[in-house]
Parts: C-alpha cells; sequence; structure tokens
C-alpha cells in the first residue's frame, strides 16, 4: 500500500519560525554533503559560534533555527558585529 504524503504538514515542516522583525538575519547552507540533520541543534549552534568567534554569553542574544527540510541554518542577530562574523564563517 502506498504511503499518502501530507502536503500540508510538509509546507508547515520546511517553514522557519517567526524570527525578530528588526533583526539581521543570515542564511547559511552547509557544504561538503553535511546534513544538519544528522547532528543535533546544540552541536551546530555551537560549531557556528565557535567559527564565527562570536563569545558564548552574547551569542545568548542571537538566534539559530535549523530547517532541517531545506538543509539550511538562519542566524537572526541584532548586533551587526555578530552579523559580520556569523556572515564570514564557511
Amino acid at each position: 500500500m502506498k504511503k499518502r504524503i501530507n502536503k500540508g504538514k510538509l509546507l508547515k515542516d520546511a517553514r522557519m519560525p517567526h524570527l525578530p522583525r528588526g533583526d539581521i538575519k543570515i542564511a547559511m547552507r552547509p557544504r561538503d554533503g553535511l546534513r544538519i540533520s544528522d547532528v543535533t541543534s546544540v552541536e551546530v549552534s555551537r560549531a557556528i559560534t565557535a567559527a564565527a568567534q562570536v563569545d558564548a554569553i552574547a551569542a545568548r542574544e542571537d538566534v539559530i533555527c535549523l530547517n532541517h527540510q531545506q538543509n539550511i541554518v538562519v542566524v537572526s542577530t541584532s548586533k551587526r558585529e555578530h552579523a559580520d562574523r556569523y556572515a564570514m564563517v564557511e
């Protein structure tokens, strides 16, 4: 028997949560075959803040969202310095 795909649920799952309106958003797409669904959100968040050299305490103000369906990470921050550092992460 064929499994039916619920298109509404699929689209809902693919949407990102609402992020703070005035914040700067940085979208990241992992390279070299990394699937963010294979690692925890804590591991991804720590790796991104470490690579961006943003202090862990200062990074608490930033929002890091993972979208497993699209295999992207979106970082939302109100600080230009943090945004510039996140944008430099490869």
